[in-house]
């Protein structure tokens, strides 16, 4: 028990929540102890950990090695591992929307206890939808938020007067939108200019913008 508690300390140090008084308490109570903590490349993410865990082992005696594999292969990296019992890694950061493919089979463990009893964590001060969405499955507690997201639509208010437009109301008016304005010069270089700009990049966390245009049609 005392493993799968440090590691929900782990994770909320980490993230920066606030845990470190907490780890203080606890210095030097895992000496010897290594985990394995998997993310994705690059500095969002991963730059944190890898600054923090030093930190971490000063206060906890606990070595935390962050590995990094590219964003397209953190899911089926942590399944594999799990679902053949390696159990090569020990924490793990991740999209909340997999969780289930994790929980169901039982390979994330059950929170709720460790994070109603830590007065430290202020859990309330989560957004609610983070801590229903991106943490809760089925009533209980399997991860610990340490950042989220919400998409929003910026336009050029002089474009759009330019253009005899009004602001966006539907998903068929921002179609209407990038139609009209798309190809021509915004920004004065001489080079025409897309009416539209949505991340579409393959492999990485476009995903998301799926969400976005279906929600408003479900």
């Amino acid at each position: 028990m005392k493993k799968v508690n440090f590691l929900l300390v782990l994770v909320i140090l980490l993230a920066s929540i606030g845990g470190v008084g907490a780890a203080s308490a606890q210095a030097k109570q895992f000496d010897g102890v290594s985990i394995n903590l998997l993310t994705f490349t690059g500095p969002q993410i991963a730059e944190p950990l890898q600054r923090r865990a030093p930190d971490f082992a000063a206060l906890t005696g606990a070595t935390i090695n962050v590995i990094t594999v590219p964003f397209a292969n953190v899911y089926q990296s942590i399944l594999a591992d799990q679902a053949a019992g390696t159990n090569g890694y020990q924490a793990f950061v991740f999209d909340p929307q997999w969780m289930p493919d994790f929980v169901i089979p039982g390979y994330l463990q059950d929170l709720t206890d460790w994070v109603n009893a830590d007065t430290a964590l202020e859990w309330n001060d989560v957004g609610q939808f983070f801590r229903d969405f991106s943490a809760t499955y089925e009533g209980k507690i399997y991860t610990i938020p340490l950042d989220g997201d919400f998409h929003m639509i910026y336009y050029r208010t002089d474009v759009l007067e330019q253009n005899n437009l009004t602001p966006p109301q539907t998903w068929d008016d921002y179609l209407n939108i990038a139609k009209v304005t798309n190809g021509q010069d915004m920004n004065g270089d001489g080079v025409a200019d897309f009416g539209s700009c949505i991340a579409k990049g393959r492999s990485q966390q476009s995903y998301w913008f799926i969400t976005s245009v279906a929600s408003g049609m479900l």
